[in-house]
């Protein structure tokens, strides 16, 4: 698996701006960021005690990226099934919404059941 970041500088700022991100749903979508890079940036919310309080993380699309050879075939997949074996927390995949030509409205309002 990826190499997990120490507890630094963007957890810490992260703690501070997003206090208020309590029993909450997560959405997360980006354009051509290579897994790991998001893999960093879940492990930053991690760290920083923001999934934990989630009562789910929601995935969009995470397209736009290309494989390279120092990669090793460690794709979106591999990575959300390292996530949804390390958090603890249910993470939801596929769904319509992010930088994708068939992307959905989500009311973010609603209440989780």
């Amino acid at each position: 698996m990826g190499r997990q970041p120490r507890d630094g500088r963007a957890s810490r700022r992260a703690r501070r701006t997003c206090r208020a991100s309590s029993g909450g749903i997560l959405f997360l979508e980006d354009i051509g960021e290579h897994p790991y890079r998001v893999e960093r940036m879940l492990y930053q919310l991690h760290f920083a005690g923001i999934l934990a309080r989630q009562r789910a993380v929601l995935l969009g699309a995470f397209n736009g990226y290309e494989l390279a050879p120092n990669d090793n075939g460690y794709d979106a997949a591999a990575m959300v099934a390292h996530f949804r074996a390390t958090l603890g927390v249910p993470v939801y995949t596929g769904l319509p919404f992010g930088h994708v030509p068939e992307s959905s409205r989500c009311r973010s309002a609603a209440i989780a059941r």
